[in-house]
């Protein structure tokens, strides 16, 4: 059990950018996609992780010497960081993109009725 237990939080160490795709992985094993699929959209969430990580750190690191600087010209003891803005950032941005990717990729599918009719023609 130990054992066990020492795998895990081995794992659990890494941080949400390995741990998470891994269960994703997993899951996507179980219901039955290709393993290649699998792991392309394992990878992706890792990336999708890393750069949500990256832009917080960035946001949070821009915010705080101007918190800071709140705090010692009017005096208030501010304990905590609101980042905020920066979720809001990447919801937006996030947002923006798939609405300019998606009708592109919906361009490019074939319809199956379509098909179907070209097939008896």
């Amino acid at each position: 059990m130990d054992i066990l237990l020492n795998v895990v939080n081995y794992i659990l160490g890494f941080g949400a950018a390995v741990f998470v795709p891994l269960i994703m992985f997993v899951l996507g094993l179980c219901v039955k996609m290709k393993p290649g699929d699998a792991f392309i959209a394992a990878l992706t969430l890792g990336i999708a992780f890393t750069g949500m990580n990256t832009i917080t750190s960035f946001m949070t690191g821009a915010i705080q010497p101007a918190a800071e600087g709140l705090a010692d010209k009017t005096g208030l003891a501010l304990t905590t960081v609101d980042t905020w803005l920066a979720c809001n950032v990447r919801y937006c941005l996030g947002l923006a993109f798939r609405r300019s990717v998606l009708p592109a990729s919906y361009r490019h599918q074939h319809h199956p009725v379509g098909d179907q009719q070209d097939q008896h023609s």
